[in-house]
């Protein structure tokens, strides 16, 4: 085997454990909706269901709609669909750095969302400072990246903070605010075949190299 097979080996392994940069799950923001402002408290979202593969959120964020700075700071919560709370994370208030109108707050360690699964993703709105939108009339939908949009969720609020939004709707809209960042996370298979691609391609180079010090005259030898 040749040192140019060798390096391609390892650089598919290196390619294969290089984790992916961080893709948005709603990357595209609704166009043809409307803004809503309710009195009191409320935590709105969405649920959405993983598609076949699976992914490791890194950040959660809100949305800035006017991005001009939020008025009150936002708490946004990701849950499984039996209330069970995975991560959450606080937007201030205020200006941020915004992506796609989004701002992004990290998460402490990465939080694995399993394939063909379906989560919640909310936030909460003390008041009626910053607006809420909806994607409620037909073509207003934002674009999903990884996942697909299954509904609304909503939840009143009786206790001022984050709640979980447990009254769904199938209805395949949303209540916009909360977002994410993932990675895509490759199959377990991925790993093993191309690791075992490399120790086969290593095993061969040094079986190559024994040969040719075996088969070498020694030294002195005229």
């Amino acid at each position: 085997m040749t040192k140019i097979k060798l390096y391609s080996i390892i650089a598919s392994v290196i390619t294969a454990f290089t984790p992916v940069e961080a893709q948005i799950l709603l990357t595209d923001t609704p166009g043809t909706g409307f803004t809503t402002a309710y009195t009191g408290s409320y935590n709105l979202g969405y649920q959405f269901s993983v598609g076949a593969t699976a992914l490791s959120v890194s950040s959660l964020g809100f949305y800035d709609m006017d991005l001009n700075g939020l008025a009150d700071s936002h708490q946004v919560g990701l849950w499984r669909t039996d209330g069970s709370l995975l991560a959450s994370v606080n937007i201030s208030s205020g200006l941020h750095l915004l992506d796609h109108g989004f701002a992004f707050e990290h998460l402490a360690a990465p939080v694995l969302l399993d394939a063909n699964t379906d989560y919640v993703l909310g936030a909460y709105w003390p008041s009626t400072a910053d607006k809420v939108y909806a994607d409620f009339f037909a073509g207003s939908q934002p674009l999903f990246t990884g996942a697909t949009l299954v509904g609304s969720r909503l939840q009143s609020v009786r206790d001022p903070g984050l709640e979980f939004p447990s009254r769904f709707d199938p209805n395949g809209f949303a209540w916009i605010g909360a977002n994410l960042t993932y990675s895509p996370v490759p199959e377990p298979s991925t790993y093993a075949l191309s690791g075992s691609a490399f120790l086969v391609g290593l095993a061969v180079v040094q079986s190559r190299r024994k040969r040719l010090r075996s088969s070498a005259p020694a030294a002195g030898t005229p």
